[in-house]
């Protein structure tokens, strides 16, 4: 099973990085939960692997909403879109999911409440890529790639279709800071979902419906700064003479 894979380490394989990013979720400015992601860095058989793992804790009761909902995700990719295990508890009822992409199709088993497992293989090109993708800066099936996607969500196993809407450039505030992202809309079945990406993949905001009622997340602190991110230095350039 995909869950004792990523809980054995690959034989030889080293921790080369460890990304640690968090998200406070809210609804309407009042602070509701949020989502952990971790992303380490691993050199594998198949050369580097990215093994993340992300827990989302929401408890809507101060607005007046049933919903106590936790999700823990363990996935793995490399340069196909993330193979990974999720169980979700939402009001005490909890069930999971396992995904493995391969050449034969898209291994797909949902555990229901009381423990029943149901396997399924679906064809290649059912999903372009799952919600587990969209957090993953270094995923090979970016949201940002594609006009229309097809995204197997990693809550439900269901596969649902959207076109990508380009917003264009948008500045998001994070811990007192303006970044430029792009923003990305797509239209769930449950309603409309909005991720804004800096230039290296981050999602740095994300927006989407519960129940009828628009969630927001926001990262908590300043991601990395990437290439585009870096001080330039103004002024004369100086020369510097070193002796040989």
């Amino acid at each position: 099973m995909l869950g004792l894979l990523l809980a054995i380490p690959i034989a030889a394989s080293a921790a080369e990085q460890v990304d640690h990013y968090v998200w406070d979720i809210s609804f309407m400015g009042m602070p509701l939960g949020s989502r952990e992601l971790e992303i380490t860095y691993e050199r594998g058989a198949r050369g580097m692997e990215r093994v993340i793992r992300t827990t989302t804790t929401i408890d809507a009761r101060p607005i007046d909403h049933d919903l106590q909902y936790q999700t823990k995700v363990a996935a793995r990719a490399a340069n196909e879109p993330a193979a990974f295990n999720v169980s979700v508890n939402r009001n005490g009822t909890t069930w999971g999911t396992e995904v493995r992409w391969a050449q034969s199709g898209i291994y797909l088993t949902k555990t229901d409440e009381l423990g029943r497992a149901n396997e399924q293989v679906l064809p290649n090109g059912t999903a372009t890529l799952s919600s587990v993708d969209l957090f993953d800066p270094l995923s090979q099936v970016a949201l940002t790639r594609y006009e229309t996607v097809a995204i197997l969500s990693a809550e439900t196993g269901e596969v649902w279709t959207s076109r990508v809407r380009r917003t264009g450039p948008t500045e998001v505030l994070v811990a007192g800071t303006k970044l430029l992202t792009e923003g990305l809309i797509l239209h769930a079945p449950w309603g409309r979902e909005a991720y804004y990406y800096t230039a290296d993949g981050i999602p740095v905001r994300y927006e989407y419906y519960v129940d009828g009622r628009l969630f927001e997340a926001t990262l908590r602190e300043l991601p990395p700064p990437g290439l585009d991110e870096m001080p330039v230095p103004t002024g004369v350039p100086q020369i510097v003479v070193v002796d040989l």
